[in-house]
């Protein structure tokens, strides 16, 4: 069964009635099979040209960046080339793959950025656009994986410099929360090596849940 995904909704009891997936719901719900889930959410309202909301680590790698003759590019909507593209690089790191009628039925607002150096793409950036909250939320994210070893070295202070520009952007779209896309753990002692990458932009931890009425829980359990 197909459910349709409602973003950042504040669930009651005539919600678990509905045939609906509630992605990171902002409450815990009696009614409803609920599954925790972190991120660490930007308030861009904060995010200047000075960054000093970002760790000093940060920071400094991302005026790196900036003298690494970086382009910057941005489109709104989903291009086939990033379903090809990502696949490729989730195949290599053993992630799942993604696919156009997922997607269409995950979000109905997409926006992706890309930087690249000498017009060789080095990292990409899909976000889900919750024009009813505000929020930007990072979905997808991969690294070309053709590039040569001689674009490694550029590639992780790239990185930061494309949340950063896209930060920016989106700001300037209206939109006043950026989130990260989930992390591990809401306990900062146990982040991994990802949890901290994202941390370095000093954003909130928050707590969501994926929550999903109990009737569709134990269907899709009967279903096996």
């Amino acid at each position: 069964m197909k459910l349709k995904r409602i973003w950042y909704k504040k669930t009651n009891f005539f919600d678990s009635l509905k045939p609906q997936f509630y992605v990171q719901a902002t409450n815990y719900n009696r009614f409803m099979k609920n599954e925790a889930f972190y991120t660490l959410v930007n308030n861009l309202e904060c995010i200047n040209d000075d960054m000093l909301v970002f760790s000093k680590s940060c920071r400094s790698e991302i005026r790196r960046a900036m003298k690494d003759n970086l382009i910057i590019n941005e489109r709104d909507g989903l291009s086939d080339d990033f379903i090809i593209k990502y696949n490729q690089f989730a195949e290599l790191k053993g992630l799942s793959s993604i696919s156009l009628t997922a997607l269409n039925n995950l979000s109905s607002h997409y926006y992706e950025f890309n930087i690249l150096q000498d017009k060789k793409l080095l990292v990409s950036h899909l976000c889900h656009l919750d024009e009813k909250t505000s929020t930007a939320r990072l979905l997808f994210s991969y690294t070309n994986i053709e590039l040569s070893s001689d674009f490694r070295s550029v590639i992780g202070r790239a990185n930061r410099y494309l949340h950063f520009s896209s930060m920016q952007k989106l700001k300037s779209m209206g939109f006043t929360q950026y989130d990260f896309g989930g992390i591990s753990t809401g306990d900062i002692v146990h982040f991994n090596g990802i949890d901290n990458f994202k941390n370095s932009f000093n954003g909130e931890i928050k707590l969501y849940y994926n929550s999903v009425p109990f009737f569709i829980f134990l269907l899709s359990k009967l279903r096996g």
